[in-house]
């Protein structure tokens, strides 16, 4: 029973953590930024990673986290040592979480980017808001 209650709660983990991502790629798609690429496969320091969202020819890495993933430690132990080789191999990474509205995620890709940041609109959408019109 124990293994089960486990996978249930993998499982669950990474519904949240899909969703997230799926937040964080939408918002430049609202805003009329670049998407970036999912799940791009990069190899840093002699390793293949992914990374959550990217645009290779910026070295460019936006990372959705999910508070629930980081309740492992060996899980979050991995995602900070893969953050690190990342910006000592030149990449920026941007992290995002759901407390940020699609509106701040979209500005700062586009920022980062060298993009037009694009105008406010009169009510951004927070994440809960996102899930409720999905």
């Amino acid at each position: 029973v124990p293994v089960r209650g486990a996978l249930v709660e993998a499982a669950d983990e990474c519904l949240v953590l899909a969703t997230i991502h799926d937040y964080v790629f939408d918002a430049p798609r609202r805003f009329d930024v670049p998407l970036p690429v999912a799940q791009l496969a990069v190899q840093v320091a002699g390793k293949d990673r992914r990374i959550d969202l990217g645009y290779a020819s910026q070295r460019l890495a936006l990372e959705a986290k999910g508070f629930d993933v980081y309740r492992m430690r060996k899980k979050f132990d991995e995602f900070t040592v893969r953050g690190n080789e990342l910006k000592l191999a030149g990449w920026r990474v941007l992290e995002f979480t759901s407390a940020f509205t699609d509106w701040t995620i979209a500005a700062q890709v586009a920022e980062a980017l060298g993009c037009p940041i694009p105008a406010r609109p009169l009510r951004a959408l927070t994440f809960a808001e996102w899930k409720r019109l999905r």
